[in-house]
């Protein structure tokens, strides 16, 4: 089978978005008989004239197979990527540029040994009691030995946002320090991933991160996680060092990138690596210690992700208090500027000055916000002097009102249902799922890419 000629052999057929889209394509654009050549109708009219209408045959011709053509298969992404390769399907195309940076948050290498060690997914890994709830998954993606390697196209990523993210998890590390360091809240961080990664690291020490990104990079990949992965490498230092630090019973922050569900219209030339993520059950939690969970989103007004809605929904109804917060309700002080160290060129590339600010609720510890967050809640109260400054507590003033601050979770209609919390989220059909041709008797060996046979009806040749 050879690669169809043009730049780019992906071809659109048919727009198809939603639950409902899972039909084969490549089916049903062959079954159109007005784009038959006059060969094939005249045969398909002599079988049925002649009574002699064989399925296998029809099949055979609405498809265009031959015998060397293989069998085509749907699977999951990721379970295709580690049949074969990370880019399959797409051996010469790389990844999107990184910013420049080749430094990590120690401006050190540690990233640089770390990838090479073919242990990456241990150094992420969580501590024994949480582990079972850790995704490996896009860790194990540089230590694939099949096909090119993932590695050459990873480098530490730095920007403003992460920054942002990583200062706004320091200031809600202390707000729970605020409230006397209580150890029965996890967090549930749903954030672009590069995003989540930093807000996760700015509150390290006080929660023991639990990483749950189930997916592999991709050339054409719908949810870019090529970026998360740059950014854990970023921070991989800081992890490691604030494990060693962190009381063994830590609660946990699961760290969820939310371009998992990113928007897929089915496109000819797209690569579906969307998955979904499955939240331990109430009574696992309640082993854990978590009375609280806390939403960490970025949406105002609040709305949880789709595959969380009924997780979250069924927790309320267990019993389980869940609040969210919103990370634009923690502001800059601007009397607690800090300017970080100016990097110095690198390669070429001009770095801009690493600017870091305390965040507080309201955007100033003198507000009353920092004071008066948890009566937002409900859950916890404030620590006398336990604030950034010293000096007694001032009296509790009316906080920034926060819509976020009063989510409830109620179930809504998704495309998504679980059969019990804590059994897995039932995925739509065609849901991160491509197509896949087996190498057939001609040798060789091609691939189709596509949800459920439809990411284009070209092929390119691999191994």
């Amino acid at each position: 089978m050879t690669p169809l000629s043009g730049s780019d052999p992906f071809v659109r057929i048919t727009w198809l978005d939603g639950p409902g889209g899972e039909g084969a394509r490549w089916w049903n654009e062959a079954m159109t008989v007005s784009t038959w050549t006059p060969a094939r109708r005249e045969l398909l009219a002599k079988l049925v004239v002649g009574g002699a209408v064989a399925v296998g045959a029809i099949a055979g011709l609405a498809t265009g197979r031959r015998d060397d053509d293989g069998v085509v298969e749907t699977l999951d992404a990721v379970e295709l990527q580690r049949r074969t390769s990370w880019d399959v399907g797409d051996v010469n195309r790389g990844l999107a540029v990184s910013d420049g940076w080749t430094k990590d948050v120690d401006d050190g290498d540690r990233w640089q040994t770390a990838l090479v060690s073919g242990h990456l997914s241990e150094l992420f890994e969580p501590e024994g009691r949480l582990r079972p709830f850790y995704s490996p998954t896009l860790f194990q993606a540089p230590d694939h030995q099949a096909g090119r390697s993932l590695r050459r196209h990873l480098m530490p990523i730095h920007n403003a946002a992460m920054d942002d993210a990583y200062d706004r998890g320091r200031a809600l590390v202390e707000m729970f320090e605020a409230a006397g360091r209580p150890t029965d809240t996890a967090l549930v961080i749903d954030l672009p991933g590069p995003e989540a990664v930093a807000l996760a690291a700015g509150l390290a020490d006080r929660f023991a991160p639990v990483f749950m990104f189930d997916n592999w990079p991709h050339p054409r990949g719908v949810v870019p996680s090529h970026r998360t992965l740059d950014a854990a490498l970023y921070y991989l230092s800081l992890f490691e060092r604030t494990a060693t630090k962190r009381p063994w019973a830590a609660p946990p922050a699961f760290v969820l990138d939310a371009n998992r569900l990113a928007h897929y219209r089915d496109a000819a030339s797209d690569f579906d690596n969307r998955y979904v993520v499955a939240l331990p059950s109430r009574a696992t939690l309640a082993e854990l210690g978590v009375a609280h969970l806390m939403y960490v989103t970025a949406r105002d007004p609040v709305q949880e992700s789709d595959d969380l809605n009924s997780a979250f929904a069924a927790y309320d109804v267990a019993g389980l208090s869940v609040r969210a917060v919103a990370t634009a309700d923690f502001q800059p002080d601007p009397e607690g500027a800090v300017v970080g160290r100016v990097a110095v060129p690198d390669a070429g590339v001009a770095r801009a000055v690493s600017r870091h600010y305390r965040y507080s609720s309201g955007g100033s510890t003198h507000g009353g916000g920092h004071f008066a967050f948890w009566n937002e809640y409900g859950w916890y109260g404030t620590v006398r002097g336990s604030g950034r400054r010293p000096g007694p507590e001032p009296p509790p003033l009316p906080s920034t009102p926060s819509r976020a601050a009063s989510y409830r979770p109620a179930p809504r209609a998704t495309m998504f249902a679980n059969r019990a919390i804590g059994a897995g989220v039932v995925k739509p059909s065609g849901f991160g799922r491509v197509s896949w041709r087996m190498p057939g008797s001609g040798g060789g060996s091609s691939y189709s890419r596509g949800r459920s046979g439809s990411f284009g009806r070209g092929y390119s040749s691999y191994g």
